[in-house]
């Protein structure tokens, strides 16, 4: 009896982390490039605005703008990871039982049923998604820190307390998901409906408005915010850690 209570505590707790395998296997590459792509992208702007001003600093608006340029590098990685991580948390609901059995094995049949086209279904809205959520996300935290520097008396925003830049990173990902969530539940559909069910994301979009109304494209954004604050939180520290790193080094 103790030993099934075991075994069901045990699936119970699992299902939280079905389809964990796919987004696991490409955050670190998708806020690698993110990031690179942030930084890529501000080093341009800094030589316009040097060219043009004589100065490098850039705008709160320039931030916001690199950060919706990132999106278009940024869904090579994410939009076939999201496309599996979905499937795999929605296909028991669907009563038709287990058919993938994995993160691997569900990319191996997704190919097998359409090629790589069907592995990237939903390309189009995650750009979409993350164009205005990644610009955001850049823009909320340069605003954050831009206010805490000046409240605290700091001329760089780069060297602001840990606090601060943890304070930052979080609102930045709250700020990032406000924006994002309405793409984010129109992809999520598109990507796990039966194929031919939506000739794009504009019908699921239809859809959605017509039958269920425009609320239904909020519903997940409380989880999403709290998850959001922490995560980004981290992610940005740990960013701002590794640069400060490597100009220790002598690398930058």
């Amino acid at each position: 009896m103790l030993t099934q209570m075991f075994v069901i505590l045990f699936e119970q707790i699992a299902g939280f982390y079905r389809g964990v395998t796919a987004p696991l296997a490409a955050v670190t590459p998708y806020f690698a490039v993110t990031f690179l792509g942030y930084d890529y992208i501000t080093g341009h702007m800094r030589t316009y605005n040097l060219e043009k001003t004589g100065s490098e600093k850039l705008s709160i608006v320039q931030c916001g703008i690199a950060g919706s340029l990132t999106a278009f590098p940024c869904a090579t990685f994410v939009a076939p990871s999201e496309r599996i991580k979905c499937i795999l948390q929605v296909q028991n609901n669907t009563g038709a039982g287990v058919k993938y059995n994995g993160s691997w094995d569900c990319a191996r049949k997704l190919y097998n049923l359409g090629g790589i086209r069907s592995i990237y279904k939903g390309l189009g809205i995650t750009i979409l998604r993350d164009a205005p959520g990644n610009g955001v996300y850049f823009f909320t935290n340069e605003l954050f820190r831009t206010m805490f520097a000046k409240g605290l008396g700091y001329e760089d925003t780069k060297v602001l307390p840990t606090s601060c830049i943890l304070l930052s990173g979080g609102f930045a990902g709250v700020g990032n998901w406000i924006v994002a969530i309405p793409a984010d539940v129109v992809k999520s559909r598109f990507q796990t409906a039966p194929e031919g069910m939506y000739n794009s994301s504009r019908d699921v979009l239809k859809e959605i408005l017509a039958k269920e109304g425009w609320k239904t494209l909020f519903r997940g954004l409380t989880p999403s915010l709290m998850r959001a604050f922490p995560s980004n939180a981290a992610a940005f520290f740990g960013v701002d850690l590794a640069q400060k790193t490597l100009v220790d080094l002598g690398y930058r």
